[in-house]
């Protein structure tokens, strides 16, 4: 882990005991751990991987601060016996207390590995990110984007988002529909990358919740067609602890 890395996780531990003290939520401390399997991995428009892939992440929340990591790996199945990382993810996030609206900001160290002559090494992004969420006569309309810190000339990445949800008992059925646009990743000007739908169904044990999960992306820019095709569909499921 680099050393800016590792300053933007000691701080946002600080802040975590030092935001609201006379505020309950403020105080609290959980630890959480979430394995998903995924029939494809798409991130952000572009699909990383064509085969069954395993993400396992844990996080731990100090107060109004979240600190994470997670990995994407191609599972070992078919011809392919050996596991493939396709992507490491450590992150940060804040959640502000701003009453029914939920707002949230965060930091992001994304590493995607490149494979060569029997090596790995790790092409790093830097990113900040910023997601607000309110809810709205039964929706929930989300706004989330994302800039690369590092890039040579900006790269930005953005979602607007519409969900309906419904609890049943214990159970959750969720639809959402998503419209994104990106610029400096593959293209230099701003363009809709792709627009998706989502489906998710969970329900909760009490020490476990499962979450079945199947969507559908529909790419709308060119270059981005060439990267994970026209219509991908992701089927999946998770359970967190």
């Amino acid at each position: 882990m680099n050393y800016n890395i590792a300053a933007v996780l000691v701080i946002a531990c600080m802040m975590a005991f030092t935001t609201l003290p006379g505020d309950a939520h403020a105080q609290y401390v959980e630890a959480s751990a979430s394995l998903g399997a995924l029939s494809v991995f798409i991130d952000q428009g572009e699909r990383i991987s064509n085969r069954p892939v395993l993400q396992p992440e844990i996080s731990l929340g100090i107060g109004w601060v979240t600190l994470g990591t997670f990995v994407n790996i191609n599972a070992p199945f078919g011809d392919e016996q050996s596991f493939k990382m396709n992507q490491w993810d450590v992150y940060g996030t804040i959640a502000f207390p701003t009453g029914p609206i939920e707002t949230e900001a965060g930091y992001g160290y994304s590493a995607e590995p490149i494979y060569s002559d029997g090596s790995l090494t790790l092409e790093p992004t830097h990113e900040v990110f910023a997601d607000v969420a309110f809810p709205l006569n039964g929706f929930t309309p989300r706004v989330h984007g994302l800039v690369d810190l590092l890039a040579d000339s900006g790269a930005f990445y953005g979602e607007l988002g519409l969900a309906r949800e419904v609890r049943l008992g214990l159970n959750l059925f969720e639809v959402e529909g998503v419209l994104a646009a990106a610029s400096g990743y593959f293209t230099d000007d701003l363009v809709l990358s792709h627009t998706a739908l989502q489906v998710t169904y969970g329900f909760d044990f009490g020490t476990a919740a499962v979450e079945f999960v199947g969507g559908a992306q529909l790419t709308i820019n060119d270059t981005y067609r060439d990267l994970s095709s026209r219509f991908p569909v992701v089927i999946g499921t998770r359970v967190a602890l």
